[in-house]
């Protein structure tokens, strides 16, 4: 197809004695179609398809978002269970020490080589147990669903909730 087609010819004659005005004047005259063409031919979005893309950022977001929280939640968790694995290992080592006896403080546990972390909260002990067994549980500081995870003596890994 020419893109040219319909558009007024031009022809420059230019004579002796004859100025180019009315030449120049119609130059102008077949810009000025021209611009009207390329304006009537421009083209952009719908209405309806950015709303189709609006949508679709929607479901997406409403897909990765809670994945995104569930990743933060079992972070706090990892963070959880790698003090108390922390805090099993300087228990042990406390009861090496102490004729098999375990603690029943934390501070017993830090001279023991454990380091509290800011992010978990202090450690609590399950109290009535026989000095040679221990229970201790312990929550992430940012969890706010309020999951507690335990570690017992003889079980080896830490289990979800309070102690038994």
């Amino acid at each position: 197809m020419n893109r040219l087609a319909g558009l007024p010819r031009v022809a420059l004659h230019v004579r002796a004695g004859v100025g180019t005005a009315p030449c120049l004047n119609h130059l102008k005259e077949v810009a000025h179609v021209m611009f009207q063409r390329l304006r009537e031919r421009e083209e952009g979005f719908t209405l309806i398809e950015l709303l189709v893309v609006i949508i679709i950022i929607g479901i997406l977001a409403a897909i990765a978002i809670p994945t995104f929280l569930r990743q933060r939640e079992k972070g706090w968790d990892a963070a959880a269970k790698s003090a108390l694995r922390s805090a099993a290992t300087a228990q042990e080592s406390y009861a090496t020490e102490n004729n098999g006896t375990y603690t029943t403080t934390e501070a017993d546990l830090v001279t023991e080589g454990y380091n509290a972390s800011t992010d978990v909260t202090a450690i609590t002990f399950k109290a009535g147990l026989a000095a040679t067994a221990y229970c201790m549980q312990i929550a992430h500081v940012a969890d706010t669903t309020g999951s507690l995870w335990h570690l017992e003596s003889g079980v080896g890994s830490p289990a979800e909730g309070a102690c038994p």
